[in-house]
Parts: structure tokens; C-alpha cells; sequence
């Protein structure tokens, strides 16, 4: 059996359990603060539901068809494109990315498809931006159901929660 009491660990100040959007987005302020942090997920990679998969010698990503931005901190980290494009067809979005991609492709693409994923959004949004569960130890949730849903959402939760154990407490 694992000893899981707590014991300091020098080389850490504060762990993240997550490499979606939102932990990513908290370990980034953190670090930008000068804590120092380990991120943990279950996954092989980062993105939560913004993953890249590899298939041979590509790598692709998928997961939101498009993000959009509606706070100027959010908006200055997204892709002009995003913006630009938030009201084309989906398919027309999904072929100008192709093309704006092929130069790294290495190939021709004889299909596509763009989809809205089934369960990209939570049921219910928890009107706070974050939630802090304990404090000795100070443990904190975010996600895209905290702030807003979606990427953006996540994004602001992320930061609400770097910001919420920078200050000790919420």
C-alpha cells in the first residue's frame, strides 16, 4: 500500500491534475508567478478535449470545431481565424483550414468531417469561476464547468483557480 500523508516536496509548490484548457491555463499563471508546478494527467498527452493524436508519422488535433473569445484576455490568446470565421458554414471553415494547413500536411485530403462534439459542454455551470473544496490542503476545481462553458470558460476558470491559490485562499 502507498503512504499518500503529506510530505513537502522542495521541488513543488503546487500540483495540477489536469493538462486540459483550464489546468494549463492555472500551471501557465502559476509558473508566469513563479511557483513552481508539476501537471498530472491520465492521458498520454496534453488538451483535455483539445488533443492532438498521431496516426503514422502525422499528428492531427481535434476536439472544438472553433473557440470563441468574448473577454479581451481570452481574445488576445486565440487564433485570429476563430474570430474571422465564427459565422461561416462549418464545412467551408473546416476546407480553408485544410488549405491553410497543407503546406504541412504532406498530402492531399479526400475527405473531411466537422463535428460538434456530443458532450462538449456541462449540464449545469457553477456560477463561480472556481471552487475550492479544502484548504489545509488547499485543493481548488476548474473546468469548463466553472465561468462560462466551453474553451474560454475553461480558460477563465483556470485562471480564477492560479489566482485563488496564489492568494492562499477564495
Amino acid at each position: 500500500m502507498t503512504d499518500v500523508t503529506r510530505q513537502p516536496n522542495p521541488d513543488v509548490d503546487v500540483l495540477v491534475v489536469g493538462a486540459g484548457v483550464a489546468g494549463l491555463s492555472a500551471a501557465a499563471e502559476l509558473q508566469r508567478r513563479g511557483r513552481r508546478v508539476l501537471v498530472l494527467d491520465k492521458g498520454r498527452g496534453l488538451g483535455g478535449r483539445l488533443p492532438s493524436r498521431r496516426i503514422g508519422g502525422a499528428t492531427f488535433d481535434h476536439g472544438a470545431q472553433f473557440v470563441t473569445a468574448r473577454t479581451p484576455r481570452f481574445a488576445a490568446k486565440t487564433d485570429a481565424f476563430s474570430r474571422g470565421h465564427w459565422d461561416n458554414d462549418r464545412q467551408e471553415a473546416g476546407r480553408r483550414l485544410l488549405d491553410a494547413a497543407q503546406e504541412w500536411l504532406g498530402a492531399g485530403i479526400l475527405e473531411f468531417q466537422v463535428h460538434g462534439w456530443r458532450y462538449s459542454k456541462p449540464a449545469r455551470v457553477h456560477e463561480a469561476a472556481c471552487v475550492v473544496v479544502s484548504r489545509d490542503p488547499l485543493l481548488v476545481l476548474a473546468g469548463d464547468a466553472f465561468a462560462g462553458p466551453r474553451v474560454e470558460g475553461a480558460a477563465l476558470s483556470g485562471w480564477a483557480a492560479a489566482e485563488a491559490v496564489l492568494e492562499g485562499v477564495a
